[in-house]
């Protein structure tokens, strides 16, 4: 998503829903003298959630009106084969990956949907981490989600750009979570409810998704 901002920080308390992507693929059915011969065979991926590295994804696929989805094998083109049929949860490489989902009914022509999915390397969360948010752009902003799985109170605070300053913006409660929009590279800190720093969170190109354990 891309919006142009006016003001260098603006947040937003947004419910994101899981990533999603659509790129339907349909092939036209020809007859042996060459025209159609019925409705064109279609093909979609959807990437229903990404959650560090692991990849929900799905993807329908119909010919005739008969549902062929139990056909599709998944790959992708840094790790290869990553499942069969309807739905698969992949663990990807970091990287950016080309997925394809291939229905390949036997004794017809393969049907090919792909999807570009980014995996990001694995972010340094520790406590040394803590520096001054920056904004790698202002024409877009995404959202982390954070869950309390703890069994006590753990607050959530934006670092300022000039100085890392602890902005407060909210108190999780065991079970309680909120997602909180920024800039790539707008930095929040997590502490326990004495404010001890447990660990430091920076916004990415896509939504993301912590737990507090």
């Amino acid at each position: 998503m891309s919006n142009k901002l006016a003001s260098v920080l603006v947040f937003a308390l947004t419910s994101f829903a899981s990533q999603q992507s659509f790129a339907e693929q349909c092939y036209v059915e020809t007859s042996t003298g060459g025209g159609p011969s019925g409705p064109a065979t279609c093909i979609d991926i959807s990437v229903d959630n990404i959650d560090g590295t692991s990849v929900s994804l799905s993807a329908t696929a119909v010919r005739y009106g008969d549902d062929i989805s139990n056909y599709i094998i998944w790959s992708s083109d840094i790790d290869g084969n990553i499942g069969y049929g309807t739905s698969t949860v992949a663990e990807l490489t970091p990287g950016t990956h080309k997925v394809t989902a291939v229905a390949q009914v036997p004794h017809l022509r393969p049907y090919i949907d792909e999807e570009t999915i980014v995996i990001a390397s694995p972010e340094d969360t520790s406590c040394s981490n803590i520096a001054p948010s920056t904004a790698e752009t202002f024409d877009e902003y995404y959202g982390i989600e954070f869950t309390n799985n703890r069994e006590s109170d753990i607050k959530v605070y934006w670092l300022k750009y000039e100085n890392a300053e602890r902005i407060y913006y909210y108190t999780l409660a065991q079970g309680e979570r909120v997602t909180q929009t920024g800039y790539p590279g707008n930095k929040w800190l997590v502490t326990d409810a004495n404010d001890n720093c447990l660990s430091v969170h920076t916004n990415g190109y896509q939504a993301d998704y912590v737990t507090i354990n």
